[in-house]
């Protein structure tokens, strides 16, 4: 059983040994329930209008039993200020745009306390923006989908945005984070509704604490528990699939 994974960063977090992350623990969900061996390709994606072609060519290449498609509460709710220098383009802060997001990217320095208070107050200060609204985000999420649906014999499972990301570290910028989380997760729903793809809501299961040092990727009890809830999707609807005779 081959299963792509179309994923994020949390995937490849390397401050987690790769046998704790998700998709090895959810690997071995599956495994023990369909009874046989499971290989898992995670692929990272990002909801750029490029992507139902690059799924696409990852289709044809790799020529998958499955697709489990995790979306991304951080590409609609992470409010960076290093994007929103760059987007307006304030006279003489492009070098800020640059060296926040070196920092940014930087997850050893994110990890540390003196960088996470500066961002808060940055955000705070200048303001942030975000990648993607859920509109956007939730458009290229349809076409990809409909790039894999065509192809019947694809089992297909959606995890919906989990954890908001309060980039500020206020109650407003929560509220604000979490609306947005809230939005795409609805967006995404219906468009799996529409094309008859499973999808998991997770994001009534974030709470507290589940972020590691860098306030952005989980920690590893969230990867676990994470893992465990999408690994029984993901095992149901093969399930599922071979009753109905796929």
């Amino acid at each position: 059983m081959r299963i792509l994974r179309l994923t994020n960063s949390d995937d490849m977090n390397e401050a987690i040994p790769a046998a704790l992350r998700a998709p090895a623990l959810a690997e071995r969900v599956i495994a023990e329930r369909l009874g046989e061996p499971v290989e898992t390709l995670a692929r990272v994606i990002w909801p750029d209008p490029e992507l139902p072609e690059i799924v696409e060519s990852w289709l044809d290449r790799y020529q998958p039993d499955a697709v489990f498609m995790r979306t991304a509460s951080y590409w609609v709710t992470y409010e960076s200020v290093p994007l929103r220098l760059q987007r307006r383009a304030y006279r003489g802060t492009g070098w800020l745009a640059r060296l926040g997001g070196a920092a940014g990217a930087n997850s050893r320095l994110a990890s540390t306390a003196p960088f996470r208070v500066a961002r808060r107050a940055a955000v705070r200060t200048i303001g942030g923006d975000t990648y993607f609204t859920p509109e956007a985000a939730a458009s290229v999420v349809a076409a990809t989908l409909r790039r894999i649906v065509v192809r019947e014999s694809l089992v297909t499972v959606v995890r919906g945005p989990f954890n908001p990301h309060n980039s500020s570290g206020t109650k407003s910028g929560f509220a604000r984070s979490d609306a947005r989380n809230a939005r795409f997760d609805s967006l995404v729903a219906s468009i799996c509704r529409e094309l008859h793809v499973p999808y998991l809501s997770v994001r009534h299961l974030a709470e507290a604490g589940m972020q590691g040092g860098d306030e952005v990727h989980l920690n590893r009890h969230a990867q676990r528990m994470i893992a465990e809830i999408e690994g029984a999707a993901i095992a149901d609807a093969l399930l599922a699939a071979r009753v109905a005779g796929h």
